[in-house]
């Protein structure tokens, strides 16, 4: 991956809060992660959850975005 497109990747990632990644890591492999950030904004942990991409049909991906955003949103409070 070109620099370039790992600056415009890492953008979109925090633009929506959360990346996902569908096969490319492990054939059949999905997964989403979010960023478990402190009361300044700074990254202090990570909440992903990875499932076999056979059942992530649909909006699945887009299910599992918004649980784990949900999570690390939660976290976050019990950690203030």
């Amino acid at each position: 991956m070109r620099r370039s497109d790992l600056e415009k990747e890492l953008a979109l990632i925090r633009e929506r809060g959360y990346a996902l990644n569908v096969g490319e890591s492990e054939d059949d492999v999905t997964a989403v992660a979010s960023a478990v950030r402190d009361g300044q904004g700074r990254v202090r942990a990570a909440i992903a959850v990875a499932v076999p991409s056979s059942r992530t049909k649909g909006d699945r991906p887009a299910q599992l975005a918004e649980a784990v955003t949900a999570a690390a949103v939660e976290v976050r409070a019990q950690l203030e």
